[in-house]
C-alpha cells in the first residue's frame, strides 16, 4: 500500500480563479448552489464507501490553509461540525478547525494511525497499528473507551445501527483477520466475523441489514449485520487490499494478483436478498 511521503502538512483546498473578480464570482456561485461539502464523516464519505459527493467539480482549486502537523499523515482526514479529525505517523491524533486551520486539540497513542476516522455527534473513533481502537470524546479529544487487538487496525470503521433497536455500533476491520462489530456507547462485542487472512480495507454497507469486505484470503464476504453470520462468499482469486465501494446495491473491488494490480475490477452483485 502506498505510505505518506515526509510532507507534514495538512491541506485544505477550496475554490478559486485567478483575479480578485473572479474569485468573488465563484465563491458566490459556491454559496447559492451550495455545492461545497463541508461533512466527511465515514471513510469514502459515506457507509457504503463509494467516495461520491454531488457538487460540482473545482476546476481551479486553492489552498485555503496549511497545518503543521510534526509528522507524516498516512490516514485520511475526516471532517465533522466545523472540525477535521486526522491521526499521523508519530500516534498524535488531531482535531483542527476547519475554517482556520488552528488545532482545537490533540491526543496521542502509542502508535501510527493509519486509519481514517468515523466520526459522531458525540465520539470520534478510529485505530492504530499497536492494535489499539479508540473512541474519543469529539469535542473534547477526552477518551471514552479504548480496545486492545491481536494486530494492528489500519482501516477505517464504518457505524451502523442494530436493526432490531437502532443501537449505534461501530465496525473494525484489522489485520488479525477479523471484523468486529462493537457498541459505541462502551466498545463491548456485539459479534465477530474472523477469516482466515488481514483486512486492510474497511467494511461497507450494502444497505441497513448487510456488510461486504474483502480481505488478504482473496474472498469478497458477505456478513448479516443483526448477528455477525456468512451470508455468501465468493472467491476472487486475488487478494484485495482495499475496501469495496458500494453504489445501488452492487458492489466493486479491485485486488492484486502474483503481485501486480488486476486490470479491471470486480463487480459484484448478492445473490441473497432479505424479503
Amino acid at each position: 500500500m502506498m505510505k505518506a511521503s515526509s510532507l507534514l502538512l495538512l491541506t485544505l483546498i477550496l475554490a478559486s480563479c485567478k483575479s480578485q473578480d473572479s474569485e468573488d464570482k465563484n465563491a458566490a456561485e459556491v454559496e447559492e448552489l451550495g455545492f461545497q461539502t463541508k461533512s466527511w464523516a465515514l471513510p469514502r464519505g459515506s457507509s457504503f464507501m463509494s467516495g461520491s459527493i454531488p457538487d460540482k467539480v473545482i476546476t481551479s482549486p486553492r489552498i485555503a490553509w496549511s497545518f503543521d502537523a510534526g509528522a507524516p499523515i498516512s490516514g485520511d482526514a475526516g471532517v465533522f461540525e466545523n472540525q477535521v479529525y486526522f491521526g499521523t505517523d508519530d500516534g498524535v491524533f488531531f482535531a483542527v478547525d476547519f475554517e482556520t486551520g488552528e488545532e482545537t486539540w490533540r491526543f496521542e497513542t502509542g502508535d501510527v494511525i493509519e486509519s481514517e476516522p468515523a466520526i459522531t455527534s458525540e465520539r470520534v473513533f478510529f485505530g492504530a497499528n499497536d492494535g489499539q481502537f479508540y473512541a474519543l470524546d469529539r469535542k473534547t479529544g477526552e477518551e471514552q473507551w479504548r480496545r486492545q487487538f491481536d494486530d494492528k487496525v489500519s482501516a477505517g470503521a464504518n457505524l451502523a445501527r442494530s436493526p432490531i433497536d437502532g443501537e449505534p455500533w461501530v465496525l473494525v476491520a484489522g489485520n488479525d483477520g477479523m471484523l468486529r462489530c462493537l457498541k459505541a456507547a462502551d466498545g463491548s462485542d456485539v459479534w465477530t466475523y474472523q477469516t482466515d487472512n488481514l483486512i486492510n480495507g474497511s467494511p461497507a454497507m450494502l444497505d441497513d441489514r448487510r456488510i461486504i469486505f474483502g480481505g488478504c484470503d482473496a474472498f469478497l464476504h458477505i456478513v448479516n449485520l443483526e448477528n455477525g453470520e456468512s451470508i455468501e462468499q465468493y472467491e476472487t482469486n486475488a487478494y484485495i487490499p482495499c475496501s469495496v465501494a458500494v453504489y445501488d446495491g452492487i458492489g466493486y473491488s479491485a485486488g492484486f494478483r502474483s503481485g501486480r494490480p488486476r486490470s479491471a475490477l470486480d463487480l459484484f452483485r448478492p445473490s441473497v436478498s432479505f424479503l
